[in-house]
């Protein structure tokens, strides 16, 4: 895997990695997932298909966060999350891969928060 540095872009990647540049302090590296093969396997109206989150960021306390940005709530999104939850839940209790954690934001202005939260501090200290 490929970690880079967080920086603010705005060319290919989504615009909310601009923001990035106040997350310094809360994620060390984070990595687009593309054609890295990361995968999460789930089932859909009985038929099994396979989930791509968007990134996948280290954060400052070594926990690994998949996030997915999504703008819309639809039922084969509420699936996605449910496996990306229990994928997430096996990976901690195995131990072997340190400790992820996930999230799906609606709205690209909680995301100081949300890693905030995830690298288990607060925003305005």
């Amino acid at each position: 895997m490929s970690w880079r540095r967080p920086v603010p872009r705005r060319s290919t990647t989504p615009a909310f990695l601009s923001s990035f540049r106040w997350s310094t302090r809360f994620a060390r590296a984070w990595v687009k997932n593309d054609h890295l093969g990361f995968e999460i396997m789930y089932v859909c109206k009985g038929v099994v298909k396979k989930y791509r989150p968007d990134f996948l960021i280290r954060l400052a306390t070594g926990k690994t966060l998949v996030l997915e940005v999504t703008g819309q709530d639809a039922q084969q999104n509420r699936t996605k999350r449910e496996f990306l939850a229990e994928w997430v839940k096996a990976v901690n209790v195995h131990g072997g891969f340190g400790q992820w954690a996930w999230n799906v934001p609606f709205d690209t202005s909680d995301l100081p928060e949300l890693l905030a939260k995830h690298a288990d501090m607060a925003v305005g200290v």
